[in-house]
């Protein structure tokens, strides 16, 4: 049958029309089957049970799928543009505009620990200031008499931390000054500074330079405390000292010399004068080295030796005696670091200290010393402490009098904004040669609650005895309450 001119140009255009259809669907199939597969799939067909299939359009992607598939995970890689999960590079942005500007890096911001403050930016340090504003009061007694008073205590610290890609510098300071407001007592002002300089000098190496200030208030129960004045002598000590520490493989090894000068201010007596103590200025200089081997990174043995000399201002004290002093150690211990359960170290061996004047005789004495901090749970942190030190003193015919001290602290995180802490101490002091003993024992308990995330309210409650060998025992009984501002 033979058509007409018009039909077969209209046969004509339908053709063109349908073939040029079905060449633009096939490329809108191709383009959106290429959107739906990810780089990482395998063009190989497969099935999941690693028999071949004829349908080229069954393919097995190379990894495989993270066990976290759910409406969560699933609504993100949807929005993502992803038919498929993909565990790192998941879009968690649910379609929001105007999203916060990620890191240079792309890590994720380091997360403060509960309670901790957002500090203040100083140019690339952070600053963390508190100020405790408290009131208190102090009971004493000792052979039947009593004494009390009540004060005002202001109380500041602060923190400055570098914000340094490589190295870092810590400063830390804390200043209390007490006035009394009732009753009799000596106030006990201090204050503090210390700073450390941390240089990473390479993976394997790390130094530190560090220097401070502290002044402190020499308690009436010290024993080489000034009988009958009204007001103790303040101590200044001034320190600094640098270190370098260095891992050989399994071999650790650390050297470190340290400084420090330590004066006494004038005593006001009861009577109005003024006795001076400039006998009692020294200067102490000295040296450690460890060395310590790598068993696991949990568990490191070490060996250490340390020397230190002391020298006094004054050649002789007010009774005539040289009072320089040498001093050697020598310990063995072992590091033990199982993350944040456990860490600490412990150690044991022997110290010596001898006079530079022949009437004094030295001080040999076996060293225990011993750090711990133990979190057996969430929110419980213990912290041990044992301590050997050699003290010098004052008296004619003594030496001085080794100290040994065990320390115990418990902090218990009640609830978010509540922190309980429990605290006590126990020392034993030695006199040589003579070989009178006394013991201190210090017990404390506080409470911090947080009214706001600036805002604390803070208790405590403590006690201490010192116990003479021969004489009657003193109590001490303290309690403040006061509230604390920090940022």
């Amino acid at each position: 049958m033979t058509l007409s001119g018009t039909m077969q140009r209209s046969l004509r255009l339908v053709s063109s029309t349908c073939l040029s259809a079905g060449l633009a669907l096939c490329v809108f199939a191709s383009a959106a089957r290429a959107q739906t597969l990810p780089a990482d799939y395998s063009g190989t067909p497969a099935t999941t049970d690693g028999t071949t299939v004829t349908d080229p359009m069954v393919v097995v992607p190379k990894k495989t799928l993270p066990a976290d598939t759910g409406p969560l995970n699933a609504r993100a890689t949807k929005l993502s543009g992803l038919d498929t999960l993909d565990d790192t590079a998941e879009d968690t942005s649910f379609g929001r505009q105007n999203m916060r500007e990620g890191t240079l890096d792309g890590l994720r911001p380091a997360i403060r620990p509960v309670g901790e403050t957002p500090g203040i930016r100083l140019g690339s340090f952070i600053l963390r200031p508190s100020l405790t504003q408290s009131v208190g009061m102090e009971k004493t007694s000792s052979a039947g008499t009593s004494s009390s008073r009540s004060y005002l205590e202001t109380d500041l610290k602060g923190t400055l931390t570098s914000d340094w890609s490589l190295h870092q510098l810590t400063i830390s300071g804390e200043g209390v000054y007490q006035r009394n407001l009732s009753g009799e007592g000596q106030v006990k002002p201090s204050a503090n500074i210390n700073a450390d300089l941390r240089l990473d000098l390479s993976d394997q190496t790390v130094a530190h330079i560090t220097g401070g200030y502290a002044l402190t208030r020499e308690s009436a129960t010290d024993p080489n405390a000034v009988l009958n004045a009204i007001d103790q002598s303040n101590v200044s000590t001034f320190t600094g000292g640098a270190s370098i520490e260095r891992d050989f493989g399994l071999i650790r090894g650390l050297a470190a010399v340290d400084l420090s000068r330590t004066s006494y201010s004038d005593v006001t007596m009861s009577d109005g004068s003024a006795l001076s103590l400039e006998d009692r200025n020294r200067n102490t200089y000295g040296g450690r080295l460890r060395v310590g081997y790598e068993i696991s990174p949990a568990l490191i043995p070490f060996l250490e030796a340390s020397a230190s000399r002391t020298v006094y201002d004054l050649s002789a004290d007010s009774a005539g005696y040289e009072r320089d002093m040498t001093s050697y150690a020598g310990k063995a211990g072992v590091e033990i670091d199982l993350g944040d359960k456990l860490k600490g170290e412990v150690g044991a061996g022997y110290r010596t200290v001898s006079f530079a004047d022949a009437r004094l005789a030295s001080i040999n004495a076996l060293v225990l010393d011993a750090n711990a901090v133990w979190s057996p749970r969430r929110g419980t942190d213990v912290t041990l402490g044992l301590k050997t030190s050699v003290e010098p003193s004052v008296s004619a015919g003594q030496s001085g009098y080794l100290n040994r001290t065990l320390s115990a602290e418990v902090a218990q995180q009640m609830f978010d904004n509540m922190v309980a802490k429990l605290a006590a101490t126990q020392s034993w002091r030695s006199y040589e040669p003579s070989g009178t003993r006394e013991s201190v024992t210090t017990a404390t308990a506080s409470l911090s609650y947080g009214l706001t995330r600036t805002l604390d309210l803070t208790g405590n409650l403590g006690w201490e005895r010192t116990s003479p060998e021969n004489g009657s025992s003193t109590d001490v009984l303290r309690a403040g309450v006061g509230l604390t501002l920090k940022r």
